[in-house]
Formats: structure tokens, C-alpha cells, sequence
């Protein structure tokens, strides 16, 4: 399914973001088909298990009016991602949440109302940066959100948070890469894997591209200097010739670890000594599994990486710097994602079906329409 719905500042052909479009009068006057005014939508979950079993879409009383220095921003995308998965599940952070639990973590949406003290404007479009946003609406502190590029797809802006933003600064604040330099990862066909494969190209790195199916690494084949190489599991001789055909046995300098369990050992035996490996997920459900000769004889490095606690010690400054970045990126066509399907929240149920498949062509999306 994919229902591109019209909404204030859009092109309705494109689904572009347009600012200049949106005014006061068709801010606020949005219905639902089958609704009979615009109810507060959220999606939560009250009890551990399969996403697609444990999700609801729930109707919840309004955010209430913006105070001093708020804002209200009407929501239109969210993307599902593999740890919104894990969260239902309660496998996602250091520990299970407290139930009921509201999701979503990213998202855009236009200003709807500003509270006293706000220098913004109505009807632009921004990503907020505090949580649940899978709901009608948001109220956050003006400075919890951040601009978004004018003229870009919504779809591509609204994933625009959390994976381009992993990406990037697994990419460029960890090891310092130069031109030519080779890099491995796996889970390379996720939407991080792309990216993070489309962002070396553009730096001039070269990228080793793990993926468990040859029909997975499609995405990556076209790739400037992205080299696919299907394998599954912990380190075997197959994998390390490849890695070596592919290098002609030059340096790995850094490995990024989707999965975990022993996949991890498998990145620690394609790279070089004193490389590093940042860990920012668990696919496996297993704790990563690392010989100590890598760490002790080899000074090969385990770190991990979670884009929401860099959100949370980055002064905003930095943190606006880091997604003019992205914009720059998306608008240049750098950073681009296929996407499958956008769900409305009331089939959240089926999108998030849809999200737990391996091959399904895309990102999910979902809208409160």
C-alpha cells in the first residue's frame, strides 16, 4: 500500500516540501476520511511480543495548547525501523521500557501552533527530536526540532533523523578515513548499509558490502566503489579470500556491526591491526562474540554507537550543523532510500508486518491519515 495524501505545503504531484505554500488557513483545517474531526492518534504497545501482535493505534485526549517557547507540530511521515521492532519486543536499550510504552523516535511535520516567545513560522516543516512521535501531534520546545531542506521528497526527510545521521558520524567522527581507504560492514542492504555505503562513494572511501543474499545487494551494485560480497554467519576462509580479491590485500581501516553475535568476529578478521569496529546493533539477538587476540595482539578496537545518546550530549548548534548537512546530501541526491509502502496508522498492525519482512523492498513508512 502507499497512500500519498495531500497536506498543507506539499505539492500534491511530487510530494515535495514546499514552505511558501503553507498558510493560516489551511493549517488546522485538515480532517481524516474516516474521522469526523482530526482525533489524536497514537501508536503504543502495553505488553512485550511480535510488533505486528502488541501494537494499537489508540486515540489519546489533544497535546493541549503550546506554552511559552512551544510549539505544536502536526506529524505527516514516520518511517519503521529495525529497533522499533526490537522495542516491542523488549530487546532495545540497556533495559525493557515501562508499559504502556508510545512509539516512535523520528518523523516531520509542519508547525501547526506556536506558544508565546517562538520565532518561527507557521506551517514549516521540521523534525522533532524528542519522543513518541507516532501520533497526531507533537508539543516540544522550539529548540527541539530541527529545519528541513525546502523542495525535498517528505518521504526521504522523514527518515532523515536517525539512519543518515548513524551513517554519517559512524562514518566521519570515529576513524579518520582518507580518500581510497576501505571500510567493511555488514547488514549492508539496511537502510543504514545504504547509506553509509552511498556516503563513503561520496567521500572517496571504498566500501566491502556484507550481505546474506545476492539479491539483497542490489541496491549497493551501483554504487561508486561499493564491492557486494554475500556471506552469513562468523569468519570462514570464503570470506576472507573475498575481502582479499576485492582489496588486493589493502588495509581495512574501519568495520561497522550491524548484527552482532558472531558476526562480529567475522569484521574482526577482515581488518587490519589497530583498526576499529563500532557496533550499533544486535540483528542477531546475540551478545557480540570477539577473539581477545584481536583486542590484545592486533589493537583492534570494539566500540558502540547509538545516534540517540549523541543527540542527547550534542549542544544544538552542532546538532542543526550536523542535519543542514544531511539536507545538503539529500537535496544533492547522495542520500536516498527506496521506499515500499506508507500505512496509514490505522493498519499499523499490517505496516508493521510489512517492516519484520527481509525482503520487502524498501523502507515502511506511516502517517496518521
Amino acid at each position: 500500500m502507499d497512500e500519498r495524501l495531500p497536506y498543507p505545503g506539499s505539492d500534491p504531484r511530487t510530494g515535495r516540501l514546499c514552505h511558501d505554500a503553507v498558510n493560516s488557513r489551511a493549517i488546522g483545517r485538515r480532517t481524516t476520511r474516516k474521522c469526523r474531526a482530526d482525533p489524536m492518534k497514537m501508536i503504543r504497545f502495553d505488553r512485550f511480543g511480535m510488533a505486528a501482535d502488541v501494537v494499537e493505534c489508540v486515540e489519546e485526549p489533544e497535546v493541549g495548547e503550546p506554552g511559552p517557547g512551544e510549539m505544536i507540530v502536526r506529524m505527516l511521515r514516520m518511517p519503521i525501523n529495525p529497533s522499533d521492532l526490537l522495542q516491542t519486543s523488549g530487546r532495545y536499550g540497556a533495559s525493557p521500557p515501562p508499559l504502556p510504552l508510545y512509539m516512535g523516535r523520528e518523523g516531520v511535520g509542519y508547525i501547526e501552533k506556536l506558544g508565546p516567545g517562538v520565532n518561527k513560522r507557521l506551517g514549516h516543516f521540521v523534525i522533532p527530536l524528542t519522543a513518541p512521535t507516532w501520533c497526531t501531534r507533537v508539543k516540544v520546545k522550539a529548540e527541539m526540532a530541527v529545519h528541513t531542506p525546502v523542495g525535498a521528497d517528505i518521504d526521504q526527510v522523514a527518515m532523515l533523523k536517525v539512519n543518515p545521521a548513524t551513517a554519517y558520524l559512524m562514518l566521519h567522527d570515529i576513524v579518520h578515513l582518507q580518500p581510497g581507504d576501505w571500510l567493511v560492514q555488514n547488514a549492508a542492504n539496511s537502510a543504514v548499509g545504504v547509506y553509509l555505503a552511498k556516503l563513503a562513494a561520496h567521500a572517496g572511501y571504498k566500501s566491502l558490502n556484507i550481505v546474506r543474499r545476492a539479491e539483497a545487494g542490489e541496491p549497493l551494485r551501483e554504487v561508486k566503489g561499493a564491492h557486494v560480497i554475500v556471506h552469513d554467519g562468523g569468519p570462514s576462509e570464503a570470506l576472507a579470500a573475498a575481502v582479499k580479491a576485492a582489496t588486493g590485500g589493502a588495509p581495512v581501516k574501519l568495520a561497522i556491526d550491524a548484527i552482532g553475535g558472531p558476526a562480529t568476529e567475522a569484521l574482526a578478521e577482515t581488518v587490519c591491526e589497530g583498526a576499529t569496529i563500532v557496533n550499533y546493533g544486535l540483528l542477531s539477538g546475540k551478545r557480540c562474540e570477539i577473539d581477545p587476540k584481536h583486542l590484545v595482539f592486533r589493537r583492534v578496537t570494539l566500540r558502540g554507537f547509538w545516534v540517540s545518546k549523541w543527540l542527547e550530549l550534542s549542544p544544538m548548534d552542532k546538532i542543526q550543523a550536523l542535519y543542514d548537512t544531511l539536507g545538503k546530501l539529500l537535496e544533492d541526491g547522495v542520500l536516498r532510500v527506496d521506499v515500499a509502502a506508507v500505512y496509514p496508522f490505522d493498519r499499523i498492525k499490517e505496516a508493521m508486518a510489512h517492516a519484520a519482512k527481509e525482503a520487502r523492498g524498501g523502507k515502511v513508512l506511516i502517517t496518521p491519515e
